[in-house]
């Protein structure tokens, strides 16, 4: 078995006598520790992708025993066990990106439109794209904008229907992160969530196997 080189950050070989005991000691641990950690990201890769691929699995045997045709993208997703002790959860982050120049346009519709005598029936749709407009920490609140769109059809005005067509083709939803929780009943009937989160887990409890 060749012994062992040992090269400093900068690239430079030093003889092994030369090399303190105290760093001997710090690189077999952090050579086990590397090795580790680098076995359990794999195999947290893995069960992730596992509980994704199981949940979309079920998912769709859902939508096909109750006769559905869904183009609709799964959202949050929530599904038990027969005796419902084991509980996992899907939850699908969806960031709405706005294209900033139909954005502006969809604005300037609906400022031309609040400039109109709208109607005494219609004024209540006045505060509502004012405030839907406000930026927030520099950002538009894509929830009350959106918001907008469901009085399409109560309002007659041709500006504000404009306006909403080219909202309809300003934004474009992100589905950016899938998170994955997996929660056991314990013997109370309480959930208690299964940590995978490192950081969270406390080193004085013992490993469940």
């Amino acid at each position: 078995m060749a012994k062992k080189k040992w090269i400093t950050a900068s690239g430079d070989e030093v003889p092994a006598n030369f090399v303190p005991k105290l760093d001997k000691l710090k690189e077999r641990r952090a050579e086990k520790i590397k090795k580790t950690s680098l076995d359990v990201n794999r195999r947290l890769r893995e069960l992730k992708q596992y509980v994704e691929d199981v949940s979309s699995e079920l998912y769709e045997e859902l939508l096909k025993q109750n006769k559905i045709k869904s183009k609709i993208k799964k959202g949050n997703f929530t599904w038990f066990n027969f005796d419902r002790s084991v509980k996992i959860e899907i939850q699908i982050n969806e960031n709405i990106v706005f294209d900033d120049m139909l954005i502006s346009v969809v604005r300037e519709k609906l400022m031309l439109f609040l400039d109109e005598e709208i109607t005494s029936e219609d004024t209540f749709i006045r505060e509502l794209v004012k405030d839907a407009f406000q930026t927030r920490n520099g950002k538009l609140d894509t929830k009350r904008i959106l918001g907008l769109l469901k009085y399409r059809t109560k309002i007659k005005n041709p500006l504000y229907r404009e306006a909403m067509d080219k909202l309809e083709e300003s934004y474009e939803r992100i589905y950016s992160k899938t998170y994955s929780r997996i929660w056991i009943k314990n013997i109370k009937g309480e959930y208690e969530p299964v940590e995978l989160n490192y950081s969270a887990i406390k080193t004085s409890e013992k490993v469940k196997k």
